[in-house]
């Protein structure tokens, strides 16, 4: 098997969301992907469908229904090759459920790649009690998945505070992005017609 020496930042997202992809669409989904891939190399990658009757399509129906948040197995199952050939690249997952996925693989040892998660709404489903909060074995899963991240990325303090004290995580590693739009797709004409429609 090809080896790739050179490093790449290895973007993961859930599937190709049509608004992203259509030409002129907004920017922002695309966590910087676009103007990243200008400077350094970089790979797109989405997770699809998983493989044909694959038992971790099980686990993460379990998982979805127990936590409300997805895992996202598939994101590796289907590129285990890229990631096999890209051992000294970055792994950048773009949401919760892609993120799981890759972690899953690194808690496991299958990957051992430097990797940064964005971690979105994990707080929220935490945070109620209806969900997974009482659920201690499910709470320590996902404490383990997290604190094989390199570095976790959440949208703000409030979020951030939340995921060290749920789950137990260093405050070092988390760092709040601040997120932003794409004024040149949301614009003001844009916005009016589709408030109207």
């Amino acid at each position: 098997m090809f080896i790739n020496k050179k490093p790449h930042i290895i973007y993961c997202f859930k599937k190709k969301y049509s608004i992203i992809y259509q030409e002129n669409g907004p920017k922002e989904f695309f966590y910087g992907f676009d103007y990243v891939k200008n400077y350094l190399p970089s790979l797109s990658i989405s997770s699809n469908n998983y493989p044909k009757n694959h038992p971790l399509k099980i686990v993460e129906k379990i998982l979805a229904q127990l936590s409300k948040v997805g895992c996202h197995f598939q994101i590796y199952l289907n590129n285990k090759e890229l990631f096999k050939s890209n051992p000294n690249s970055v792994i950048f997952g773009v949401e919760d459920g892609t993120s799981f996925g890759v972690l899953f693989f690194k808690l496991i040892g299958v990957l051992n790649n430097k990797t940064i998660v964005l971690i979105q709404g994990l707080h929220d489903r935490y945070q109620n009690y209806k969900f997974f909060r009482w659920n201690k074995p499910l709470v320590y899963f996902y404490a383990k998945l997290l604190n094989k991240a390199d570095i976790i990325l959440t949208l703000s303090k409030y979020e951030k505070d939340l995921l060290v004290k749920s789950f137990n995580l260093n405050s070092e590693k988390i760092k709040v992005l601040n997120f932003g739009a794409d004024l040149n797709y949301w614009n003001k004409k844009r916005v009016s017609s589709q408030n109207t429609s």
